[in-house]
């Protein structure tokens, strides 16, 4: 593969944003991907699974970058979405959306082996309508001792790490599949009630407990926030833009500040007091 990736393939490499991993460390995210790529075949999970991967070095001592070959699937279904709103076939996109749920569904039903990342360009469809996976990294999965690939590196061993676990592998991720959802299809034309609608009857009542915000919920959040609630903050300040009660650059500013960085660090209680002044003035 020196001369680049085959035709009609891509290669993802690992590691520059990372400056790097060490060589055992790059041999076991390839080997977890592998895993995590078997796992989702075996519940039903198209998925595009590489072909190989390759560890170069990258320039800094003792580091080296992993790239993966896998399949051009072809456009995101976000991509997809936008393309069929902006033709009137906002009923086909609807369609796609719960194919989108059903493959979410499909995990839940198997007891989380695995989990999907849910931001809508991690999907793809291909020519004939099909949808598939496409982002194994980090290969989020259990492990046969029972613990867990959550984020890689691993987040802090504290209640933090037991959020961003759960948040990824209990139907609390209805949470992060709804904000997700409400941030790409708002302004393609659906609205809060037809997503959170399509969420609840395809993934069921646990994922409708999760998504709805009772007010004594949305009141301690809105006094003094903590950081496990990320993910009700874009909730809330997505479902206020739904109803013009805030504009599009508040909402980018609320999903900016309750980011999570790479190995599961969420923001400080200092950070979200951005997002808690814009929703706690509506």
């Amino acid at each position: 593969m020196n001369g680049g990736p085959p035709r009609n393939f891509l290669e993802k490499r690992y590691g520059p944003k990372a400056g790097g991993f060490e060589r055992q460390h790059a041999q076991d995210i390839a080997c977890h991907i592998r895993t995590f790529t078997q796992t989702a075949s075996e519940i039903g999970i198209p998925i595009a699974k590489a072909i190989g991967h390759v560890i170069y070095k990258n320039g800094n001592i003792g580091k080296v970058d992993l790239a993966e070959y896998v399949p051009n699937i072809g456009q995101t279904l976000l991509e997809v979405i936008k393309e069929q709103t902006a033709s009137f076939k906002k009923a086909d996109a609807s369609v796609h959306f719960q194919q989108y749920l059903e493959l979410f569904k499909r995990v839940w039903d198997a007891d989380f082996p695995i989990s999907l990342d849910p931001p809508l360009t991690n999907f793809c469809l291909d020519r004939g309508g099909g949808l598939w996976y496409v982002d194994c990294m980090p290969p989020r999965q259990r492990l046969d001792d029972g613990s867990y690939i959550s984020e890689w590196p691993e987040p802090p061993p504290n209640e933090d790490k037991q959020f961003i676990i759960k948040r990824y592998f209990s139907p609390l991720q209805a949470r992060v599949i709804y904000a997700q959802s409400l941030r790409n299809l708002l302004p393609l034309g659906f609205s809060a009630d037809e997503i959170k609608t399509s969420i609840t009857n395809i993934l069921g009542q646990k994922a409708e407990d999760a998504i709805t915000i009772s007010q004594e919920e949305e009141h301690r959040i809105l006094t003094k926030p903590r950081p496990t609630d990320v993910d009700v903050l874009r909730i809330l300040a997505s479902e206020a833009c739904d109803q013009k009660k805030l504009n599009k650059d508040d909402l980018k500013t609320v999903y900016t500040v309750c980011h999570i960085d790479i190995g599961g660090i969420l923001p400080t209680p200092q950070k979200l007091e951005g997002a808690r002044t814009l929703l706690h003035s509506l």
